[in-house]
């Protein structure tokens, strides 16, 4: 477990030899995809997919930035503690999203994986889940393959809401409608730029308790502790 107070740390890891090898590797297999030319199934950094997004990603981040702008002062007082974890598949965009939180004021601890070398995800999928439900951190990010896997993992911890994600639509009402507590990636599925706008979008949305959407958390709740559902 690592805690980083700064970006400028979290980068730094990225220039690991292991790591720089990785990409240098990546880079190779789709120059080959593109001479050949075959799709880039596995292209992370997903243009079109971004693009999509249109106006709506853009108001949603533009949202988010001031209400992070003008909550900057509690922030200071209180720093929201964010768990991160991944397994070898999420490690490098797990780093950027650290980089990027940690630069935004949020304080930021990583609970693995700490390398490429393959891994299983529910290792890290549980001990960064575990982080949160102690209160040792407030909210988790997730990054694995395609975000599922680590997710299934995380949400069979009492008091566990991860959401899987792929734009920043979901991010927000996830946080708004069922009080998500940890947010899942996909490396393979979502570019860098995407994955940190959807996080943006998800720290800045809060619960709107006292509504219908809290009595439906509520319930998720009671089938969590008594493995069944009172139907008045």
């Amino acid at each position: 477990m690592a805690t980083y107070g700064s970006g400028t740390q979290i980068k730094n890891e990225l220039f690991k030899p292991e790591v720089a090898k990785r990409r240098a590797r990546a880079r190779r297999q789709r120059y080959a995809l593109v001479r050949r030319g075959e799709p880039r199934f596995a292209e992370p950094s997903w243009v079109a997919g971004e693009a999509r997004i249109g106006i709506i990603s853009g108001l949603l981040t533009i949202k988010t930035n001031l209400s992070i702008f003008f909550k900057g002062d509690d922030m200071k007082k209180n720093k929201i503690r964010i768990a991160f974890g991944s397994d070898h598949v999420g490690y490098e965009l797990k780093l950027a999203l650290m980089a990027h939180a940690s630069d935004k004021g949020y304080e930021c601890t990583d609970f693995g994986c700490h390398s490429v070398n393959r891994v299983d995800y529910p290792v890290y999928g549980y001990r960064t889940a575990k982080a949160v439900q102690n209160g040792v951190c407030d909210l988790g990010v997730l990054v694995c393959g395609t975000g599922v896997g680590i997710s299934l993992v995380a949400n069979k911890i009492n008091g566990i809401r991860a959401v899987v994600c792929s734009e920043p639509y979901t991010a927000k009402l996830s946080r708004e409608h069922n009080n998500t507590n940890m947010l899942a990636l996909g490396a393979r599925v979502v570019g860098t730029g995407l994955a940190k706008m959807m996080l943006d979008t998800w720290l800045g949305a809060e619960f709107e308790d006292r509504s219908r959407h809290e009595d439906r958390v509520n319930m998720i709740n009671e089938i969590e502790k008594t493995g069944g559902l009172r139907q008045d």
